[in-house]
């Protein structure tokens, strides 16, 4: 991948922090993980979100990033469209996203309007923490 925008890492305190530069061999055992950002491609910017989630990251910071890429409820519906296959950090970031960052308390409630949605037909998100 072309990096078009720098690094963030996540470091072992749980923060989440943008660098310019390649981090390369400097990474030390405090960083738990460091992601090229391509700011042409939109799944960099889900990646470090659910991955970072999944991973411990500080979940006010987590927040901040996704209210300044757009990252919703409803764009997480086109991301997992776009990524049929995503990773287990993807995977395991996805309910604490909707949970933490996307105001579901319960997550269940998002993945059974899912699973309730005819096929061909675009899904009727429910209202975080509430009602439909």
């Amino acid at each position: 991948m072309e990096n078009a925008g720098g690094y963030y890492y996540l470091h072992t305190n749980g923060d989440l922090i943008y660098k310019r530069f390649d981090p390369g061999e400097d990474v030390s055992d405090l960083v738990r993980r460091v992601w090229p950002v391509d700011i042409r491609d939109r799944a960099t910017a889900w990646r470090i979100v659910l991955e970072g989630l999944a991973l411990g990251a500080r979940v006010s910071r987590v927040r901040e990033l996704a209210t300044k890429w757009g990252c919703t409820a409803a764009d997480f519906l086109e991301y997992l469209c776009r990524n049929p296959t995503p990773g287990a950090d993807e995977k395991a970031g996805a309910d604490p996203f909707l949970r933490e960052i996307a105001g579901y308390g319960d997550p269940e409630v998002f993945w059974s309007a899912l699973m309730a949605t005819p096929k061909g037909q675009q899904p009727v998100l429910p209202v975080p923490g509430g009602a439909v």
